[in-house]
């Protein structure tokens, strides 16, 4: 070194000659600046160039989440389009069957209902969601009236069915609950204490006389199924009906029995003829209907000015 100045001298093996070249310190000085300036710069460089990159990356996928939300919004509007609709027809119905069985309407706030608890927040607990996004707030709020909606028409439904099995409870009680007259002719003699018109005692007369021609057809007055058919007593020949729900009756001093034990009858069905066995002064039919074991007013279960025939 002489001076401010720097000598560098290159020698390489094997190679004829020597190169000179001399460097001041300032030359020095500048070169070493520029390249911290020049490395500085790139790393400057690639930090913007990795913040712009991740940014990117982060516009992209909430574009990515927003573009799942609103294909989300989309089905669940469609989806509560569809549930409003079901829920408009089921109430209709609804509304109808039980206006014509005479039942009581359903109260609105019974009908609005509500829902909440464990399975709510389960639900609403396994929807996605994007922080700070006024969509997904909004798929939400859809989801939730999609589920308040499910909850409705549950109700309806549940509702809907008790009305039917309802109805069909009735429809098949009325079924087999006596309502007409078993025999075309005139009744004679009433439910109630009578003296007896062949012991001339006092005694109760358990059911109806129903006076008609030998022969005449007798009818079920009801579903049910025969759980007696012979000779018994008094009754002469005879036949009763179980008809379920804690109904029977029976028909006393026939002269043909068409059913036996067993048999499954309809209202309308022929079961017997009218005749006088047992303790009987001419051709009648005695009829009786027993309600739980005690006999009831066959009068009660006989619709006026109603006969087969």
């Amino acid at each position: 070194m002489r001076g401010n100045k720097f000598t560098l001298i290159i020698n390489r093996d094997n190679v004829i000659g020597t190169f000179y070249r001399d460097i001041n310190r300032r030359g020095i000085r500048r070169g070493f600046l520029l390249t911290m300036l020049v490395f500085i710069g790139a790393i400057v460089l690639l930090f913007l160039y990795s913040d712009n990159v991740r940014k990117r990356f982060e516009i992209y996928s909430l574009e990515i989440s927003n573009e799942q939300q609103q294909s989300q919004l989309t089905e669940t509007q469609e989806r509560i389009g569809e549930l409003n609709q079901k829920l408009t027809d089921i109430s209709s119905t609804n509304d109808f069957v039980r206006l014509a069985h005479a039942l009581p309407t359903i109260p609105e706030a019974e009908r609005l209902g509500g829902i909440g608890g464990v399975e709510l927040g389960q639900a609403m607990s396994g929807f996605p969601t994007v922080d700070y996004s006024a969509l997904d707030e909004t798929t939400q709020r859809y989801y939730e009236r999609a589920l308040r909606l499910e909850g409705s028409i549950s109700l309806e439904s549940s509702l809907l069915v008790e009305t039917i099995e309802r109805t069909r409870r009735e429809r098949d009680i009325r079924s087999h609950t006596p309502s007409i007259k078993p025999v075309v002719g005139h009744i004679v003699s009433y439910m109630g204490n009578r003296i007896h018109p062949i012991t001339g005692l006092i005694h109760f007369h358990r059911g109806v006389d129903i006076v008609a021609a030998w022969g005449t057809p007798i009818f079920a007055p009801a579903d049910g199924v025969v759980s007696f058919a012979g000779t018994r007593g008094g009754y002469g020949t005879t036949c009763f009906i179980d008809h379920g729900y804690g109904i029977q009756t029976r028909y006393g001093h026939t002269s043909k029995l068409h059913v036996k034990v067993g048999d499954v009858v309809e209202r309308g069905q022929i079961i017997a003829d009218i005749g006088t066995t047992g303790m009987s002064t001419g051709p009648h039919l005695h009829f009786e209907v027993i309600i739980e074991g005690s006999v009831t007013d066959p009068m009660a279960y006989i619709t006026p000015d109603y006969e087969f025939d």
